[in-house]
């Protein structure tokens, strides 16, 4: 069962120039954008700095608390650094901003491939309560302040930069590569040659480009959010359901994916609930659950969800501290989750028990 660091190992002696890009290395540099690069690349979009140099930069720092794919995201950027392919590429314009109080987290980077093309890769969502609240806000607001940096940000690359451009983005930042090319300037939309949407929700409409390659794992999630009619390709993975979204599991087959032809039923049956789960509440509802659920976070005193996960009693403790509105607000919102859950995929999962029974 081969992964993305087989595919290096195999092809990371071949440059951009003798074996053309292709979907795993998009891939590839999307959970490269992942990396906490804040100390060694700067926020020019002409930067000189290389992947092999930024590599060595992040090592020499060695401070590994703020990675977010802890037990890979280090070993895939030595692996790189190593490689032929991807060693001397050009990094620049890396952004990573945090609004709290503005419900924001982006991060962007810049790859140069070759003299005249560039990928621009997208972060998803980090440990942050900024960046999950802003994923939940999927449902309840038109537009988040991540997507309009994000048009923002490719537009003016698009301007600065003469090159075409490959983008994309995995989990929450494959969503951010699709609405920013649907919202560049028309002008400026030839240039963009691929769009990359790796298990991240959708715009929740038709895709209006062909450009648009989307690809979710067996045990889909995020990558069935707001789906409408859209084309994917389903990636077969070692890892088991929901661990799946960690794509060093996706399985690659030489130099493309190993698909399959249909989502796991676990997939599809928590596609319905949480579709289900959401048309029982209106937009309102939605609106004021998730601004209190996140509210019980932050009265945690806890910066993030790695400090919550280490004392998850301080969640109860934030929840018997809120008033009787806030309660009640989520008490409605959680029963819909269990009715949801309960229709969708414990009722499923009895009625099958009780069909091998009778076949014995």
């Amino acid at each position: 069962m081969n992964d993305i660091f087989d595919y290096i190992n195999k092809y990371g002696s071949k440059t951009f120039y003798e074996k053309e890009p292709n979907d795993v290395d998009a891939l590839i540099l999307c959970q490269l954008s992942y990396l906490p690069f804040d100390d060694v690349v700067t926020r020019s979009l002409r930067s000189p700095t290389t992947v092999a140099r930024a590599a060595y930069g992040f090592f020499e720092i060695g401070d590994f608390s703020r990675i977010i794919w802890k037990k890979t995201d280090a070993r895939l950027l030595a692996a790189c650094a190593e490689s032929k392919r991807f060693k001397d590429l050009r990094l620049s314009g890396y952004v990573n901003e945090l609004d709290d109080d503005e419900a924001k987290q982006f991060s962007a980077i810049i790859f140069k491939l070759k003299k005249r093309l560039r990928f621009l890769a997208f972060r998803g969502t980090d440990h942050s309560f900024a960046g999950w609240e802003e994923d939940f806000n999927l449902y309840s607001r038109p537009t988040l302040p991540s997507q309009k940096r994000a048009a923002e940000y490719l537009g003016k690359a698009a301007r600065l930069l003469r090159s075409d451009f490959i983008i994309g983005g995995h989990s929450k930042g494959g969503n951010l590569a699709m609405y920013a090319y649907e919202n560049i300037a028309p002008e400026l939309r030839s240039r963009i040659k691929a769009v990359y949407n790796f298990d991240g929700p959708s715009l929740n409409k038709e895709p209006e480009s062909d450009k648009i390659r989307k690809f979710v794992p067996q045990s889909a999630i995020f990558g069935t959010m707001l789906s409408k009619g859209e084309d994917y390709s389903i990636v077969k993975c070692k890892n088991g359901k929901f661990n799946q979204h960690d794509v060093t599991s996706w399985l690659v087959d030489g130099d493309d994916f190993d698909c399959v032809f249909k989502r796991s039923q676990i997939s599809r049956r928590a596609e319905n609930a949480l579709s289900d789960f959401v048309n029982d509440l209106d937009a309102d509802e939605r609106r004021d659950f998730i601004d209190t659920l996140f509210g019980v976070f932050r009265d945690t005193g806890k910066q993030d969800f790695d400090e919550v996960m280490k004392k998850p009693t301080a969640v109860a403790r934030s929840f018997i501290k809120q008033d009787k509105a806030n309660r009640r607000v989520l008490r409605k919102a959680f029963g819909k989750v269990m009715k949801s859950a309960g229709k969708n995929i414990f009722k499923v999962k009895k009625k099958t028990k009780k069909i091998k029974k009778q076949t014995r």
